[in-house]
């Protein structure tokens, strides 16, 4: 059987494809696999963020099927789903898959069907990750949700909760938040994929494009002129590290 890779880019835009008639070179690798794919046009999201629409892509989900934090605000992949990966696990796959988005983790269901999953945004902290009897814990981050959510309920900027969170914020800017770089993720991921029996699906999905690209007020005049090729430069080395998924291994 025929391995399968699923590849994921978070903030990823159609409209910046060289396939798909963006003027810049932006995306020359994928234009090239382009050449000899199927390629669906018209796709829909089932909600405005990744937790929202990530479940329809793995479980056929629609968006209200499943919450996190008893919280329709917050949404999971609904206990006992069936994935892409639980169906290919049945059907012979050996199934893994690394990545580093701290929303798609093992605590909402997004572990459901891989012999390995791996998030290294998370890894061994996951702050709700079950325990082998399936239960968890109240934990770090049902007080960070708590914490907002008392936070939303004044008009003032300054609350009891504004110290701690400003703190773990510049915390978060002092590592590699939102997420680890596509050459770090895609070097584990490989690595796994190399030590996987065959047939395998492998999963991993990459965040470098949603890395926030706004400067200080002050700076913006300066840098309008840059953002355009800043902005190419980075779908370009994102789209050309993933190459190196294909170039390790026969898909």
């Amino acid at each position: 059987m025929t391995n399968i890779i699923l590849l994921t880019i978070d903030c990823f835009r159609y409209d910046r494809c060289g396939f798909n008639g963006h003027h810049r070179n932006t995306t020359p690798f994928i234009d090239q696999l382009a050449g000899e794919s199927v390629i669906f046009d018209n796709a829909f999201a089932t909600g405005p963020y990744t937790t929202e629409s990530a479940p329809s892509i793995f479980a056929g989900q629609h968006s209200f099927n499943g919450c996190y934090f008893n919280s329709h605000a917050w949404k999971a992949i609904p206990e006992n789903s069936e994935t892409i990966a639980s169906y290919l696990n049945k059907h012979g796959f050996e199934t893994l898959s690394v990545l580093s988005n701290p929303h798609m983790t093992e605590s909402r269901n997004f572990d459901l069907g891989f012999d390995l999953f791996r998030n290294l945004q998370t890894d061994g902290k996951d702050p709700k990750a079950k325990t082998e009897d399936g239960s968890s814990d109240f934990s770090i981050a049902d007080y960070a949700h708590e914490i907002k959510t008392r936070m939303r309920k004044y008009n003032s900027l300054l609350t009891p909760y504004t110290v701690p969170y400003v703190a773990h914020r510049l915390l978060q800017t002092r590592s590699e938040w939102p997420a680890h770089r596509a050459e770090y993720v895609l070097r584990e991921f490989i690595d796994e994929l190399n030590d996987a029996a065959k047939p395998v699906f492998g999963w991993t999905h990459l965040m470098d494009l949603h890395a926030p690209i706004h400067p200080d007020v002050g700076d913006t005049p300066v840098y309008k002129n840059l953002l355009s090729d800043a902005s190419a430069s980075a779908w370009f080395a994102v789209t050309e590290n993933s190459k190196r998924i294909f170039t390790s291994m026969d898909t």
